[in-house]
């Protein structure tokens, strides 16, 4: 399926305390999110471009939570994740965004 996030090879990319994951080349796009680590909300690289679902997973892969997330969204809180490594998945209408984060 068209940015499906589990059962890819991940590779982490962390530049100036930003991470993400970069995945093949199937219609992902990489999402920048900071703080990282967090305790309470993520800002995003650019506001979102289209409303869609926001999706966090743990590193083992199962789906945590799911949210409807609006056109212009540049921040997600965060602060109902324990502590731990994150996993996120953005589905837009055009394409879907990955990055990972922790929470504090």
């Amino acid at each position: 399926a068209k940015g499906y996030l589990l059962g890819y090879e991940k590779y982490k990319e962390e530049q100036g305390g930003n991470t993400s994951i970069k995945l093949p080349d199937n219609g992902s796009e990489l999402l920048k999110v900071y703080p990282n680590p967090t305790k309470e909300y993520l800002n995003l690289s650019k506001p979102l471009s289209e409303s869609g679902i926001l999706e966090f997973y743990n590193l083992q892969g199962q789906l945590l939570e799911t949210y409807q997330v609006e056109k212009g969204n540049k921040q997600l809180s965060v602060k109902q994740l324990p502590k731990g490594s994150y996993l996120l998945k953005i589905t837009l209408p055009s394409t879907s965004l990955h990055a990972q984060f922790y929470v504090e």
